[in-house]
């Protein structure tokens, strides 16, 4: 499974704590390059941690340094002046803002830390997960986790339904299964920006990916970055094998952009539950408690 990227450790240097995406010298150069490019687009900022403050308000940097960690540093000075040449007339408040249509509107699931500004209005999902309203324009993706700018879509009940309708309609775009040493399957879901998103509508995904109808015992399942979803079935003591894997596969697919959550969840009957704890020293314990440890004490 090669396919799936560099481990922890083999980054270039340590990450930068407001902007994990980038080491320390890359967010030094990146938020350099940021308040170059704001200055030219007229808006003088002050940086403080990862947001650029100005006398207009607040610019968060999250979302446009991870699209920057993808890209060459060559390319930032473009990225940045289209970036500022946006957000700056907007913060001014020189553009009307741009109408959001139904089809736009998705539930994002991030950690509850690496939301811009924190969150507002949103649902808890497992562990450190939770889910805010994601619109999805063209050329960026926006997070609105603020009451107020939920407020003018209709509300978060209004917001959330359609949010999830659409992402029951997103399609994987590959499916791939990889057999366990010790007898089951890891299957392997790859898709677009919100595809980990689909961790909301894990039933459906798991018949529409997998063909999988209700699985007995529920599945284990990760979501390492905002493109990628791995599950198995539970079966029998292969669930063993199968959580190592996923421990190790979370860990390797967490680190980089768009990175979600090095956990490993289970999921039975529409409830997620996070079953894996990670230490500040890289020591992972799992916790067979709750429906989980029900499961696992079938198996004796």
């Amino acid at each position: 499974m090669g396919w799936f990227g560099r481990r922890k450790g083999e980054q270039e240097g340590p990450a930068d704590e407001a902007l994990p995406m980038l080491t320390v010298e890359q967010a030094a150069r990146f938020t350099a390059a940021a308040q170059r490019a704001f200055a030219e687009a007229g808006m003088e900022t002050v940086l403080d941690g990862g947001v650029l403050r100005a006398s207009e308000g607040v610019l968060p940097l999250h979302s446009i340094a991870t699209r920057a960690a993808a890209v060459p540093e060559r390319e930032w000075p473009a990225l940045l002046a289209q970036h500022a040449g946006v957000m700056a007339p907007a913060l001014r408040g020189s553009l009307d803002p741009e109408p959001i249509r139904d089809e736009q509107v998705y539930l994002r699931v991030l950690e509850r830390d690496a939301i811009p500004g924190g969150m507002e209005v949103g649902d808890d999902v497992a562990g450190d997960l939770v889910a805010v309203l994601g619109v999805d324009y063209p050329d960026r993706v926006e997070t609105l986790s603020g009451a107020k700018a939920v407020d003018k879509l209709g509300g978060w009940e209004s917001v959330r339904e359609t949010g999830l309708r659409n992402l029951r309609a997103l399609a994987a775009e590959q499916v791939k299964a990889y057999a366990l040493n010790t007898g089951g399957d890891l299957h392997v879901s790859t898709g677009g920006y919100f595809h980990a998103s689909r961790l909301l509508v894990l039933g459906d995904v798991l018949a529409a990916d997998f063909k999988l109808e209700r699985p007995r015992h529920g599945v284990l399942v990760a979501a390492p970055n905002h493109s990628l979803i791995i599950v198995h079935p539970i079966e029998g003591l292969s669930v063993l094998d199968a959580m190592r894997t996923l421990i190790g596969m979370a860990a390797d697919q967490s680190n980089g952009p768009g990175g979600l959550s090095d956990n490993v969840f289970f999921w039975r009957d529409g409830v997620l539950e996070q079953v894996t704890r990670r230490s500040e020293d890289g020591g992972v314990t799992v916790a067979a408690t709750g429906a989980f440890g029900e499961v696992l004490a079938t198996f004796g």
